[in-house]
């Protein structure tokens, strides 16, 4: 089913400008003063300007609150699109936070906390190498800064941290390590919460010893991996797993000149990597296991040590199955160069756009990973309109799939009853020149419940209307079951109520015929008993009229009812 008002512009045909920011963003007062001969309404200039002030040694405070009040303007709105340009402020951002002057530093490192938290989740992977290489930073202030950020980060998008476990504790464990007693334990902090995602039972009564043998490896390396090989394994071992155990097992692997640090690490790898049930949640690892393990079982001049090297090896290539053969080799510039020449054709072009959201999809074209719109179409919306954006979007996924590879499928979800399906079909819905929904999945099975849950102007109502015919499509269809009994609720059915009848006398007057004990009875499964059955409209609550509503559309005994906000007042 498709229904939509208007057609949509066709590939590569410009119609109306991107997005602007409103004229009543709330600009703090430094930043009114900073933009006073700037376009506030461009995103761009916007931050060019702020990018400019940061030399200035009078403008560093202006422009980082700038930052701030777009960052949380984009994360009170849900809107990416502005998140091309505020990456670039980024450098600026970090380099402040090591500046001389102490409210600098201090307005530096909230810019850098706002962008953090107004980050598109699908963006994640490429703030985090922003961030790693921040990670490297001679100077101490911007070291530390650039690991709160990434702290940040993981609280506002957990789920896109987790799957970037592995290089995320390679990376804090590594700065872990630095001689400033603030970013050490800053850096502590953030690996503890990271690996709380951690579930797996086999492995948390020894987790707390396993990351302090990763930061101390010298002094309790070999005791950990002897409370590894001591642990029975039995649960599934996954990406997030290996992300704290691999390191330790690396290390007793290149331990030259101990064979019995070697043997105990390939034991628990070979016996980890049995448990692996999912080609991708070793994949990490491979390019850094492999070599080792091959390398120790040709070397090693025990026998039996390198039987047991060599059954690890055989493990780990088992539990990868075919996943090498699937990796994409691909970098920003070539995704770049396919997104670039979709949209060239619409006489836009900024590179800020097509740079990050290149830099966004590269990790999903390599990794092979599910791909959906969220990815470019929301950063498009800066250059061009929504239904432009859209088009090219999905244009530039089929291409790159093309290209890179297909993306795996998302888990489908599999039915457990024998429910009579109604509705199971993929539609648009636009209404006017804004595109309410795309490409849409919706199935409906007899006998259950469903909820429409978004914000206002999402098209809650406006999808309602359409499957009650309501409202008609101006292309595609949506149709109705003839012997099907519809009952809808809306709120000017509450607004219509008499309000000087009473909820019985009410129900009498619509349904002829109806006992006394009938009416009172159903009012009371809908919390309408004794006087309040009597009680004159006006005296009932807003939930009481709701109720009296409802009771009335249900009493036909109808096959599908439509509710329209049917909680309001209860």
């Amino acid at each position: 089913q498709k229904a939509k008002t208007n057609d949509a512009p066709s590939k590569r045909t410009p119609t109306t400008m991107g997005s602007k920011l409103p004229e009543d963003l709330k600009w703090s007062e430094a930043a009114v003063t900073l933009l006073a001969e700037t376009e506030k309404k461009s995103c761009k200039s916007v931050c060019i300007t702020i990018n400019k002030a940061c030399a200035e040694k009078d403008k560093k405070v202006a422009a980082m609150a700038a930052v701030v009040d777009l960052a949380t303007w984009a994360k009170e709105s849900d809107v990416f699109w502005p998140e091309p340009y505020l990456v670039t402020c980024m450098p600026n951002v970090l380099a402040l936070c090591a500046d001389k002057q102490r409210d600098v530093q201090v307005k530096a490192e909230e810019a850098g906390t706002c962008i953090m938290n107004a980050l598109n989740p699908v963006a994640v992977d490429a703030m985090l190498e922003l961030l790693f290489v921040q990670f490297q930073e001679h100077r101490w202030q911007t070291k530390l800064a650039a690991v709160r950020m990434f702290s940040s980060l993981a609280k506002s998008a957990p789920k896109a941290v987790t799957f970037n476990l592995p290089k995320v504790v390679r990376a804090l464990m590594e700065v872990s390590q630095d001689p400033k007693p603030q970013i050490k334990e800053t850096a502590l902090v953030a690996l503890k919460s990271c690996v709380q995602v951690i579930d797996n039972p086999d492995i948390i009564p020894v987790l707390d010893a396993v990351i302090s043998a990763n930061l101390n490896p010298e002094t309790e390396g070999e005791t950990c991996l002897d409370r590894l090989v001591a642990t029975t394994y039995v649960n599934n071992v996954d990406k997030a797993t290996l992300s704290v155990i691999v390191p330790i097992l690396m290390r007793g692997l290149r331990v030259r000149g101990n064979v019995i640090m070697q043997r105990k690490a390939a034991i628990v790898m070979d016996t980890m990597c049995k448990l692996v049930k999912d080609p991708e949640e070793i994949a990490p690892f491979a390019e850094e296991v492999l070599p080792d393990l091959i390398r120790n079982a040709e070397e090693i001049s025990i026998p039996e040590v390198r039987e047991r090297t060599a059954e690890a090896l055989n493990t780990v290539k088992v539990a990868m199955g075919d996943m090498a053969l699937t990796m994409v080799a691909c970098d920003p510039v070539e995704v770049e160069a396919v997104l670039s020449e979709q949209i060239s054709g619409n006489a836009y072009n900024s590179d800020e756009v097509s740079q990050w959201a290149s830099q966004v999809c590269t990790p999903f074209f390599k990794d092979c990973r599910p791909r959906t719109n969220e990815m470019v179409v929301p950063y498009l919306k800066a250059i061009m309109s929504e239904a432009e954006a859209i088009i090219n979007g999905e244009a530039f996924l089929e291409t790159g799939a093309t290209k890179f590879g297909a993306g795996q499928e998302e888990e489908v979800v599999e039915d457990h009853d024998d429910l009579a399906v109604l509705c199971d079909c993929t539609f648009s819905l636009a209404y006017g020149n804004r595109v309410l929904l795309h490409n849409t999945k919706l199935k409906l099975k007899r006998g259950k419940c469903y909820g429409l849950i978004g914000p206002n102007g999402a098209g809650k109502s406006t999808l309602l209307h359409l499957l009650t015919q309501q409202l008609q499509p101006t292309s595609g269809e949506a149709w109705l079951n003839r012997g099907a009994k519809w009952a809808i609720f809306a709120q000017h059915h509450i607004d219509q109520l008499d309000l000087n009848s009473s909820p019985q006398d009410f129900l009498a007057s619509k349904f002829a015929g109806a006992k006394e004990v009938e009416i009172r009875s159903r009012l009371g499964r809908f919390g309408l008993e004794n006087q309040h059955a009597w009680q004159p409209m006006s005296k009932l609550s807003g939930g009481q009229k709701s109720r009296v509503v409802l009771c009335a559309i249900s009493w036909a005994e109808p096959t599908f009812l439509i509710l329209d906000e049917p909680t309001n007042h209860l």
